[in-house]
């Protein structure tokens, strides 16, 4: 009998005998390496999905709780809102905040009550894009890119697209990050619409 030259699976010629223990030896080799291999590519993965959340009912917070994702193993987490709809009477802006903190971070030299800001759309359907970056060095610091489409004083629509590269600061370790938040607001209306979603991912060191 032959065998392979990395895992030594048996190759059979015509004289030997097929034994069960040789199937049975063969596939025990081949379940392990294929467990390896799978380990492997998933530690590979280095950006991944930490949490996924939907809201069942009209909220002003979404909470978030990191429970188990240690954000100190790394680099950057990225948190993409969906929200269930837009327009009249739902936020159009959307505050980041975290372990429910409404005030504390810094903005440059000055005091600030969020982590992050983002926009959404003041008109119905006109939503695009609105992810949220936390950059987990020494501190905490947050910055956001978005975009809609906003009809409100241009009739054949308007793209307005924002990238924030200042950055707010929670002057805490990333091993302290327990929750996010994130909380609407329009003119005093704060509801975040049920179905909204939002998607959690990291950077891994």
């Amino acid at each position: 009998m032959n065998y392979t030259q990395h895992y030594q699976l048996p190759q059979w010629v015509d004289s030997d005998r097929i034994m069960m223990s040789d199937f049975n030896d063969m596939t025990a080799k081949l379940d392990t390496g294929l467990a390896a291999a799978v380990t492997a590519a998933a530690e590979a993965n280095c950006y991944i999905r930490l949490l996924q959340l939907t809201t069942t009912e009209n909220l002003t917070r979404i909470n978030l709780p990191l429970t188990g994702i240690e954000p100190e193993n790394f680099h950057r987490m990225d948190l993409y809102v969906f929200p269930g709809q837009t327009g009249d009477g739902w936020a159009d802006t959307v505050y980041l905040r975290a372990n429910g903190l409404d005030s504390g971070y810094l903005y440059g030299h000055d005091s600030a009550a969020q982590l992050a800001i983002g926009g959404l759309s003041t008109e119905a359907g006109d939503f695009g894009y609105l992810c949220f970056h936390l950059y987990l060095g020494q501190k905490i610091l947050g910055t956001a890119d978005y975009f809609f489409v906003d009809h409100s004083y241009f009739h054949d629509g308007n793209v307005n697209e924002t990238f924030s590269e200042t950055f707010y600061a929670l002057e805490q370790p990333p091993a302290n990050l327990q929750s996010l938040q994130i909380d609407g607001w329009n003119n005093g209306t704060n509801l975040l619409p049920v179905g909204t979603t939002v998607h959690l991912y990291g950077w891994r060191k």
